[in-house]
């Protein structure tokens, strides 16, 4: 009793102490709650389906998250160039063979030009020296000629890519 006799002489420490009295019961409390309200733990099951399946049937699918593709196409160019058409758009389908993206060909079709020439230029080498030259001098010019030829053809096939 000495000791709540000296409390009351001091009221503002006693105040105190009732404050702190009802915090740590509200606290006590409110733990109390927290542990009463569990959450739900819901078990939920990822089935992968083929595209095909899910394409021929009426379904729909509702979810949140993310979806990833199993399968992934990997573009390569045999070339590069600058991007001048893109054929189609993110998300629509795409055959095998299907021209996806068109590139800027200026120097290509330069080089195809220049074969085109080269190769003109050697057949007309070929026609003069059949009219009056060596026998020695006709085969180079044909293995130019053929080389020429090869170079067009190098070309083109690089103009279809």
């Amino acid at each position: 009793m000495n000791i709540l006799s000296k409390l009351k002489n001091h009221k503002y420490v006693m105040a105190v102490i009732v404050v702190l009295v009802v915090l740590i019961s509200i606290l006590i409390g409110v733990n109390k709650n927290n542990e009463n309200t569990e959450t739900e733990v819901i078990d939920k099951k990822v089935v992968l389906i083929p595209v095909s399946d899910y394409q021929s049937s009426k379904s729909t699918i509702s979810a949140n998250g993310t979806i990833e593709s199993l399968e992934q196409a990997e573009l390569k160019s045999q070339i590069m160039a600058p991007v001048s058409k893109i054929n189609t758009s993110i998300g629509s389908s795409v055959s095998k063979g299907q021209v996806l993206v068109v590139l800027q060909n200026n120097d290509l079709t330069a080089q195809l030009n220049q074969a085109k020439a080269a190769l003109k230029a050697q057949e007309t080498r070929l026609e003069e020296m059949k009219k009056g030259t060596r026998l020695e001098e006709l085969k180079i010019t044909e293995n130019q000629l053929d080389a020429a030829k090869t170079s067009l053809e190098n070309t083109t096939k690089q103009q279809i890519f």
